[in-house]
């Protein structure tokens, strides 16, 4: 392969590197296609995040593909800026979606949210062999936890029939509406009055 960069200064090896990464946040996250990241990804990716090591590509996908994408059905990673330099290439993205699942132990708010990050990785032979994630996490939980307490203090509920309305304008029967929300099982019974 030759070494000839061109005109922004990229080598053919970059410029690849750069596409996979491209494939990567289009094809595999914004386009649910998990069976893409084996052509990606090498098996036994490391991958750094603030608070875990993961390694090999089944950890990985269990631990955060799927995380996010449970929680964040809708979510879109748009690639705001990369840049190459020899194996490595370097992300800055932003994350848009609803926040629709449980994410790492904070509960569901139904609400739009966004939050950025920034990737390093490191590829071998084609594929992502190592990849240092970093995103604005502390600004992210405290976010939607200031939403969960939100939803915990105010809650819009009918006078007459007691039905809860959501988030969207819709009314739903308190049980429902705690079941999704706080996750919380309710029985009922009879009081004695």
């Amino acid at each position: 392969m030759s070494d000839a960069k061109d005109a922004r200064g990229y080598t053919q090896a970059e410029l690849d590197n750069m596409a996979v990464m491209r494939r990567y946040y289009s094809e595999a996250w914004n386009g649910h296609r998990e069976e893409i990241f084996k052509s990606l990804v090498s098996p036994d990716i490391v991958a750094h995040y603030e608070h875990e090591v993961l390694i090999g590509i089944d950890e990985w996908k269990n631990s955060i593909y799927h995380s996010f994408a449970q929680a964040i059905p809708d979510g879109k990673l748009q690639v705001d800026d990369m840049t190459a330099h020899g194996d490595r290439v370097v992300i800055r993205w932003t994350v848009q979606g609803v926040f629709r699942n449980s994410l790492l132990g904070v509960p569901p708010t139904g609400k739009a949210f966004e939050f950025s990050g920034i990737s390093w990785t490191r590829f071998e032979n084609g594929r992502i062999a190592e990849i240092w994630t970093n995103w604005n996490m502390s600004y992210l939980f405290r976010r939607l936890l200031k939403e969960v307490e939100t939803l915990r203090a105010c809650l819009p509920i009918c006078s007459y029939c007691k039905n809860v309305r959501d988030d969207d304008g819709y009314w739903k029967r308190v049980e429902e509406y705690l079941k999704k929300y706080s996750h919380t099982t309710v029985s009922h019974g009879i009081c004695p009055t």
